[in-house]
C-alpha cells in the first residue's frame, strides 16, 4: 500500500542540503513526487512529498531527526493523501505587481476567498524597478475555480479590485 507524506524543513543555507535530503529518500526506496525549495535570506527552506510502502515511509521518518541535527534543520513531518484532480475545477493563473507595502498578500488573498476560489500555491518576491531601484513586490497564484463560479463576474471584479488598490493584475486561464 502506497503511502504519503509531507516534510518540511528550514535552517541556514549551505551547499548539501537537497542532496542528503534526497539520498535519505532514495535509500529507503521513497519517491519524492512534490517539492518546493527557496533561499529566504540566510534561510534555506524546503518542502517536499514523498510516497512509499508503509515500512519505507516508517524508516524515512525514523531517520530524518538524526539527518536533520547533522544538517542543523528543522523538520516536520505529516502524513497526506495523493491529491486527485479535481474535475468540477478549472485552473487558472494570476499574477500581480505593485510598489512593495504591506497588505498586498492579505488583501488579494482575500478576494479570492470572497468570490470562493481556491489558492492552489502562491509565490512573492521583492524586486527592484530598473531605473529608480523602488522595491517591487510581485505575486504569482494558481487558482482552482469551481466550474458553477460565475467566473466572468469575478474577472470584471478582479479588474476593478486592481484598479482601485493600484496593482497591476493579470488573471488567465492556466495552460
Amino acid at each position: 500500500m502506497t503511502n504519503y507524506i509531507v516534510i518540511s524543513a528550514m535552517g541556514t543555507d549551505k551547499p548539501g542540503i537537497v542532496e542528503k535530503l534526497s539520498g535519505l529518500a532514495k535509500e529507503n526506496d521513497c519517491n519524492l513526487l512534490d517539492s518546493k525549495m527557496s533561499q529566504m535570506g540566510s534561510e534555506f527552506v524546503l518542502m517536499m512529498m514523498l510516497s512509499g510502502e508503509n515500512q519505507s515511509i516508517e524508516n524515512f521518518s525514523d531517520q530524518l531527526p538524526a539527518l536533520a541535527d547533522k544538517l542543523e534543520l528543522t523538520t516536520h513531518i505529516k502524513k497526506t493523501n495523493k491529491l486527485q484532480e479535481p474535475v468540477t475545477h478549472k485552473l487558472y493563473q494570476v499574477s500581480v505587481s505593485a510598489l512593495d507595502h504591506p497588505g498586498i498578500v492579505h488583501r488579494v488573498t482575500r478576494f479570492f476567498s470572497e468570490h470562493q476560489v481556491n489558492v492552489a500555491t502562491l509565490n512573492t518576491q521583492v524586486t527592484h524597478a530598473p531605473h529608480t531601484g523602488a522595491p517591487v513586490f510581485e505575486l504569482n497564484m494558481d487558482l482552482q475555480v469551481n466550474v458553477n463560479n460565475d467566473f466572468e463576474q469575478t474577472r470584471v471584479d478582479f479588474e476593478e479590485f486592481c484598479e482601485k488598490y493600484d496593482l497591476d493584475g493579470e488573471l488567465k486561464a492556466a495552460g
